[in-house]
């Protein structure tokens, strides 16, 4: 078994798109690259032609899928997947990668599973909406019948699935993936970008805040899955039962949306959406994310909510926890299982909005509340270092590497 590794990372999705699997999947390869190991990043042709057009450059190789492949999932799952696990016997031919690491289930992930019956090892890490399913507010590939029965072929195959959550791991078991093929390994953050020293008050200035007012932050693109419209009212509810002065900043892209029912709860004086921050692939590429001025907004803050329905993870979260912010979320999948059911965090049930604004209630007035909290932040984001994360990559690819030289 070679000590430094030749790893081949397909994905369905990649930079210049900002998001938890594209950071992820770009701070594993990186550091990975670090450790002198050789990572190459099989991502989607329109996303390797955007980050070549830019002459962006990576720590680690970048290879492109097939012009139009990902359209073909959209039509023909099956065809998909057999057209893809074909095109990665090419790339094993010309490459002789050690391993493969598969990012999202569907069409990557069932296409390696597909092509892993050669014999060579992999694993596919799930990302969320190829895994999981709300039918209330539309979310999952699977809806669609054709991709889930392809998903319930070829996941169970791989030699092994990463699960970033219990809750994902309970999804894989409910498609019949056994428990001995199932890794635990969680997203990560950057810890070392929440060391630096920040201005709360210079950034309130910029963005025309309060420079008093409690601040709740919550982080997140607009989608009905991120519960904002709950968030929103909880305000609402909370202006009209208590005198003290609060502030609500939604920072992600798409929250124009938010703007016509803000206005509804007459709330344009107390949420502010300030769209996304630090939304630039060179912020990524030449540094660690979250960006700089992501960084600084967490710092400004004094509480974190995340009133999300579903989430495979919430990387939010544990970059608030990296800021040392006391958390309020919810009891849906991923945020319950990244405070730890409460452990970690304020929580309560999904949609209840009479709930959530009383959480934001006690933690604005709860000063050993909030510090209980902040600390209990501050300890859980020890657990997501990146490096830590990718060690546990790296002992996963060993494993499975000599496995499958002993069969």
């Amino acid at each position: 078994m070679p000590h430094q590794l030749t790893i081949a990372l397909p994905t369905s999705t990649f930079l210049p798109a900002i998001g938890g699997v594209e950071i992820g999947l770009h701070n594993i390869a990186k550091r990975l690259s670090q450790q002198g190991h050789t990572p190459m990043v099989i991502a989607p042709a329109s996303h390797v032609y955007d980050l070549r057009r830019h002459r962006f450059t990576l720590p680690y190789k970048l290879l492109s899928l097939p012009p139009k492949s990902l359209t073909l999932s959209s039509i023909s799952p099956q065809a998909a997947t057999v057209f893809l696990s074909n095109y990665f016997k090419v790339l094993q031919w010309k490459y002789n990668f050690d391993i493969w690491h598969g990012t999202v289930g569907y069409p990557v992930g069932t296409a390696l599973a597909r092509f892993g019956l050669n014999n060579v090892p992999h694993i596919i890490r799930c990302a969320g909406e190829d895994i999981q399913v709300n039918r209330k507010i539309n979310y999952g590939m699977r809806i669609n019948p054709k991709v889930d029965k392809i998903v319930k072929q070829w996941l169970p195959q791989a030699d092994g699935m990463v699960a970033i959550t219990k809750s994902i791991q309970q999804e894989y078991e409910n498609i019949g993936i056994p428990q001995s093929k199932i890794l635990r390994i969680t997203n990560g953050v950057s810890l070392g970008r929440f060391k630096k020293n920040s201005c709360p008050k210079a950034l309130r200035e910029k963005y025309n805040l309060p420079q008093e007012a409690f601040l709740f932050l919550t982080v997140g693109r607009n989608h009905p899955k991120k519960g904002f419209s709950d968030l929103i009212r909880a305000s609402s509810l909370l202006k009209k039962t208590t005198s003290v002065p609060f502030t609500v900043v939604i920072a992600g892209a798409n929250t124009e949306p938010l703007s016509a029912l803000i206005a509804k709860e007459g709330l344009n004086d107390t949420i502010f959406c300030l769209g996304e921050i630090g939304a630039d692939s060179k912020n990524v590429i030449d540094a660690d994310w979250p960006s700089q001025d992501l960084v600084d907004l967490y710092k400004t803050a004094d509480a974190f909510i995340f009133p999300s329905h579903i989430e495979s993870f919430g990387i939010a979260l544990i970059e608030a926890m990296a800021a040392g912010l006391p958390i309020i979320t919810t009891d849906g999948p991923g945020c319950i299982d990244v405070i730890e059911n409460g452990s970690y965090g304020k929580m309560v049930s999904v949609g209840d909005v009479s709930a959530l604004a009383e959480a934001m209630y006690k933690i604005r007035t709860d000063a050993n509340l909030r510090s209980h909290y902040m600390e209990a932040s501050r300890q859980r984001a020890k657990d997501f270092s990146w490096d830590k994360i990718v060690g546990q990559y790296i002992n996963a690819y060993q494993t499975l590497i000599s496995n499958s030289q002993r069969q």
